[in-house]
């Protein structure tokens, strides 16, 4: 691309002074189009490289980068344009439209080509002779181009009837495929049947669906009611807990008092049994003292006895004097 838009750039710099008029452009590639400059895509170039119809000179740099953009836009515009048409197309013949698309850039393309190649044999006798062995070069290297682009094309027409074969089979596929909806729609009563049938499931469905959305208001009340008794348990149980810690408080305290009472019992029964020891020995001592007493009592009596008998026999004696 960038070599052609030399090759068109130094067709219209016949003085070698670097830079053209734009006006010369666009004469030159009218006569290359038969196209005016004021009218289609010329014009938008026209307005691209001399917007106010002054006259400007462009250098190559410039003529190339406009050229370029304006290349890229009218690919653009041809794109959308192909875009366009392939709507009103069948939706089977989509995938034609996309390789006669890409056939039909090419085409362009080529045609450009030729038409700066036939620019330049056209303004052959006004190139210096020094510059003629490097574009017969140019010419050689677009003709090898050419050659290059005309495989490529031929490549996508065997890829059209490659695809084209591809459709026929597809066409061919839902002949098939229709045929087995024709014999579908034979069994339409049986499926017909089996919808009532599936509707009077669903019916039942229905009911059984309202039953148990009945049944679920229900358990919903019920679990209410045990959630609001779980509360109160919740609620006695935080009491009963209150008063088991009380208790426990109580229980030790009692435990301590136990403790301490039986402490207490045991030195009581300490106690107690020293004082029955006490009172054992005083007993032993009492029955000893009793034993001791009735003794002396006899000795006593026996005494008395004694002293009455000396008593009688001392009046006898008296008696006797």
């Amino acid at each position: 691309e960038e070599h052609l838009l030399n090759i068109t750039f130094e067709a219209c710099d016949t003085t070698g002074r670097g830079e053209v008029m734009a006006s010369t452009v666009m004469q030159y590639l009218q006569s290359m189009t038969s196209q005016s400059p004021e009218q289609g895509r010329l014009s938008r170039l026209y307005d691209m490289l001399d917007p106010d119809r002054k006259g400007v000179f462009v250098n190559r740099d410039v003529f190339q980068a406009t050229m370029k953009r304006w290349i890229s836009q009218c690919s653009q515009d041809c794109l959308l344009d192909d875009d366009y048409q392939s709507l009103g197309e069948d939706h089977c013949k989509a995938p034609i439209n996309g390789y006669l698309e890409n056939v039909y850039q090419r085409l362009e393309w080529c045609n450009i080509s030729k038409t700066l190649a036939k620019a330049t044999v056209l303004d052959f006798p006004r190139i210096e002779s020094r510059d003629m062995i490097s574009t017969v070069a140019d010419l050689r290297h677009a003709n090898h181009s050419l050659s290059e682009q005309n495989s490529s094309l031929l490549k996508a027409v065997e890829a059209c009837d490659e695809k084209n074969l591809q459709l026929t089979a597809e066409v061919s596929k839902l002949k098939r495929k229709l045929m087995s909806t024709q014999r579908s729609a034979v069994s339409f009563e049986s499926l017909s049947e089996e919808l009532d049938e599936a509707r009077r499931l669903i019916k039942d469905s229905q009911e059984r669906a309202c039953r148990i959305k009945t049944y679920n208001n229900k358990l919903k009340k019920e679990n209410e009611c045990l959630r609001a008794q779980i509360q109160l348990l919740e609620e006695v149980n935080e009491k009963l807990a209150q008063e088991k810690s009380f208790n426990k408080t109580c229980l030790a305290k009692l435990m301590k008092m136990q403790s301490e009472m039986r402490k207490e019992l045991d030195e009581t029964h300490v106690l107690l049994a020293s004082k029955d020891r006490e009172i054992t020995q005083k007993t032993m001592l009492i029955e000893e003292l009793k034993f001791s007493q009735m003794e002396n009592h006899r000795i006593i009596e026996g005494m008395y006895s004694e002293v009455q008998r000396l008593q009688k026999t001392n009046e006898e004696t008296y008696a006797s004097l």
